[in-house]
Formats: structure tokens, C-alpha cells, sequence
């Protein structure tokens, strides 16, 4: 009893140790620059953190990657791209998809080789402004498990043209294994990892611009398939299951009662990702919402449909959750199959982990939000071994959706979003295990695990 005691008593200062050395890090940021897109508008977003600004700084937007800029010889060159920003406030802005603008640019790039598409001058050490570069979504299509940078990037220069920061549209389809000989000891627990919300609501070629409804106002959390979530670094997918007992296809991923895409579909994404990059994956079933019953029979189809899907691939539920990621590459199964019904999981021992821990505020406002998030990534609440969640987006009630009170799902994650990166950057991602946001092209979330698992590696 004592030796457990003192495990515990070390286990605890350990991360008092790690929390006051990530903290002070925190303190001391360097200028970072980043780019997302608005879920509402579909248009770049771009941020800069810790800028010290000086006379003659700009943010420039550029169609290929930037090695220098240069003065034009004939002084500021005007272009027929699309330029007004929202400022760092909430709203995007009005005319995002304003192709007629035109805007002056006081810089050249790569000789006049690359086309330079948005200018903004920095006002304050930090902001987060909406531009109206429409982001075309066909672009994200053609990634591969190669892509690093695609589309368009971001620099912040100095009044020589010298580039100070950069950041680009980017994918991480292999960041575990890139960092595979550093987190191999960690356990999935001590990880940051990059999760979706209702991972499965996503609609192929949709344009909300065009094609919203009140039904996909409050049903689409997503505008990335699920393999395109994995290419772009998301590790953890948030799934919930209705059964149709009539329809050609009898599982889907549901939100709520509506159904959204095959579940065959999501499974078989999953399945040639990791063939392909070898990542772990976090394929977390979480609700039943339709077709299940008070027994257990439809539940056993499920499980035996994932498992004749996923085959090999899935990680023996015997290695538990204190398994290191060497653990589970070794034995070369990486999809971690967790299911919401404790039953279920004590009858499939070989097949299902228990459900991981949904930390759900269910608040309607940003201010709730942070606070519930706050609360729970307290000290003293993490010390466990199987993973959490926090599930960081806003949830509307049934009447607020009922009479469109909230504008749509996309509308509240655009006043969230950029929040929800800023608090995980920051104090919120010291002890953050896994982290589930909506529309997560609009977050920082995915660079953000990434720079705090090496963070939590140097300590």
C-alpha cells in the first residue's frame, strides 16, 4: 500500500514538474504566423501571434510557397484578387466571395513568379483576421500522404522584404511516425492528439455558400471526408452509429437522429490510412441513436461489421490503455476500436477498448465554454490512464435550432474556433489529452498538438 502510495505521490510531482517547465515556456513565444479556413465562408483565415510591429511590416498571401519578395520597379501593383478582411473581430466578412475587388500590393514574390493574392498590414502583436480569398475546397482532394504545404501560404516581412514567419495550408498525414522515435514510450494518454466532432456529418461537394438548409445548418460538422481529416492530422474520429434495418446499407454515422454517411464508407477510409502511413488511429463508436433497441443483438452486428471491415487492423484491447505506442506499432494493429456500452466491450475483449472519456460542456455560449474547459483540465483531474476527450465546440438546445436562434452549426464554430486554438496554444494545452472541435479547418488545433508533443518530449 505504501509503494502505491508513493507511486502516486512521485506520478503527481512528475507533472507538477513538467506543468511549471511547459508553463514557462508558454511565456517566451516567438512570432508564429498560421493559416485556416472560415467554416461559414469557406475563405483564409490568417493569425499572427507575438509580432513586433515596425513601420513597413505586411502579412502577404501567396499562390506557391514564397523565397523572396522583392519592390516592384513600378511602385504598388494593383490586382484583380479579392482583398477586405474582417479585422480580428468575430464576423467574417460580408462580401467574402466579392470576386470584383481589387486590392494594391507594395510587394513583388519570387520575381514576379508567384502570385500574390492578399496584403494586410499588422496593427497589433496579435490578430485573427477573415479575408475574402475564397478557399476552393477541389484543392484538398488532391492530397496525397506526401503533401506538406498545398494552395496557398502566408508570410509575415519586415520593410526589406525579408520573410520573418511562414505558414501555409498544410496536411500531416505521417506526424506520428515522423515523431515516432520520440513518442514511442508515451501512451496514447500522454499525447496531445487531434480529434473531430461527429466525425461522420461531412457531405461530399457541398458549398454552404449555395447549399444550406436549416437541416445541414445543424447536422454538418465537417467539410473534410474522413480521410481527408486523417491527412490533415486529425487522429481521434468521434463516431456515433444508427442502424436502418430496411435500408441496403444497415449501419451509418448519424448526428442525432439524422443520418449522414455509410458507415462501410467512413471504415474502409480508415482502413486504407493506416495501410497507407501506418498512424494509429482512434475510431470511437459513442452513441446509438437509432435502430439499437433495449438489447444487445443489433450491437453484436455492429461490432462484427467493424470487425470483418477493419479485419487484422484493429489493436487487441489487451494491450489496455497503459500500452506505449511501440506497444502497438510492434504489433503492427493500429486502429483502436473504443465502444460506448460496457457490455458490449466485456463480450468482444479481443476486439473493443472501452469507451474514452467525452468531457461534454453541452453550454451555448463562448464564455461557458472556456470556463467548463478550464475546470476540467485542472491538475489533479488528469491523472488517468485511459484517454479523454475534450469536446470543444458550442451545442445548441432544440428550440435554438428549432427557430435557427444560432445561426447554424458553421456560425458557431467561426466564434469559437479561434478561441478554442488560442486556449490550447497556451495554458489549456499543458495537460490536454485528446481535443474534439467542429469544422477543425478553421482551428490550429492539429499544428497545436504537434508543437506540444514536442514540448512534452523535451521535458
Amino acid at each position: 500500500m505504501i509503494n502505491k502510495y508513493c507511486q502516486l505521490l512521485f506520478s503527481v510531482l512528475c507533472i507538477i514538474n513538467t506543468c511549471i517547465v511547459l508553463a514557462a515556456q508558454i511565456s517566451d513565444q516567438p512570432l508564429a504566423l498560421s493559416l485556416t479556413i472560415s467554416s461559414r465562408t469557406r475563405s483564409l483565415e490568417v493569425a499572427w501571434r507575438n509580432a513586433q510591429i515596425h513601420d513597413g511590416d505586411a502579412v502577404v498571401i501567396t499562390t506557391e510557397e514564397p523565397l523572396t519578395f522583392q519592390k516592384p520597379s513600378t511602385g504598388v501593383i494593383e490586382s484583380e484578387v479579392v482583398t477586405e478582411g474582417s479585422g480580428g473581430g468575430i464576423e467574417p466578412s460580408s462580401n467574402a466571395f466579392d470576386n470584383n475587388s481589387r486590392f494594391r500590393s507594395d510587394w513583388q514574390c519570387n520575381n514576379s513568379t508567384t502570385s500574390i493574392v492578399h496584403q494586410l498590414i499588422p496593427k497589433n502583436a496579435n490578430e485573427w483576421i477573415t479575408t475574402t480569398v475564397p478557399f476552393d475546397y477541389a484543392l484538398s482532394s488532391e492530397i496525397t500522404i506526401d503533401t506538406k504545404c498545398y494552395g496557398f501560404w502566408a508570410s509575415y516581412i519586415d520593410s526589406n522584404g525579408t520573410i520573418l514567419a511562414t505558414s501555409c495550408i498544410s496536411a500531416h498525414p505521417k506526424w506520428m511516425n515522423e515523431m515516432r522515435s520520440h513518442i514511442e514510450n508515451f501512451r496514447l494518454r500522454d499525447l496531445f492528439i487531434p480529434g473531430t466532432h461527429d466525425s461522420g456529418s461531412y457531405r461530399y461537394r457541398f458549398n454552404p455558400v449555395i447549399n444550406e438548409t436549416l437541416v445541414t445548418k445543424y447536422s454538418l460538422t465537417q467539410d473534410d471526408d474522413i480521410k481527408g481529416q486523417l491527412l490533415h492530422g486529425i487522429r481521434y474520429l468521434d463516431i456515433r452509429v444508427g442502424y436502418y434495418r430496411s435500408s441496403e446499407e444497415l449501419f451509418w454515422a448519424n448526428h442525432g437522429i439524422s443520418r449522414q454517411r455509410p458507415l462501410r464508407e467512413i471504415l474502409e477510409q480508415v482502413l486504407d490510412f493506416v495501410e497507407d502511413t501506418n498512424e494509429i488511429v482512434l475510431f470511437d463508436i459513442q452513441e446509438f441513436p437509432v435502430g439499437f433497441g433495449r438489447n444487445l443483438d443489433i450491437h453484436r452486428k455492429l461490432v462484427n461489421f467493424v470487425k470483418s471491415v477493419l479485419g487484422d487492423h484493429i489493436a487487441d484491447p489487451q494491450l489496455t490503455w497503459q500500452a506505449t505506442l511501440k506497444d502497438i506499432w510492434q504489433r503492427k494493429q493500429t486502429i483502436i476500436v473504443s465502444y460506448d456500452n460496457y457490455e458490449v466491450v466485456d463480450e468482444y475483449p479481443s476486439i473493443l477498448f472501452q469507451a474514452i472519456e467525452q468531457r461534454w460542456g453541452n453550454v451555448q455560449n463562448l464564455d461557458s465554454l472556456e470556463r467548463f474547459l478550464r475546470r476540467k483540465n485542472q491538475l489533479f483531474a488528469n491523472l488517468i490512464s485511459r484517454p479523454f476527450a475534450d469536446m470543444a465546440e458550442l451545442t445548441p438546445d432544440t428550440w435554438g435550432v428549432l427557430t435557427d436562434q444560432y445561426g447554424g452549426l458553421r456560425l458557431l464554430a467561426d466564434r469559437v474556433n479561434r478561441f478554442v486554438s488560442k486556449w490550447y496554444e497556451n495554458e489549456l494545452g499543458v495537460n490536454a489529452n485528446i481535443v474534439a472541435v467542429d469544422f477543425y479547418r478553421g482551428t490550429t488545433i492539429v499544428e497545436t498538438a504537434i508543437s506540444w508533443n514536442l514540448k512534452r518530449i523535451v521535458t
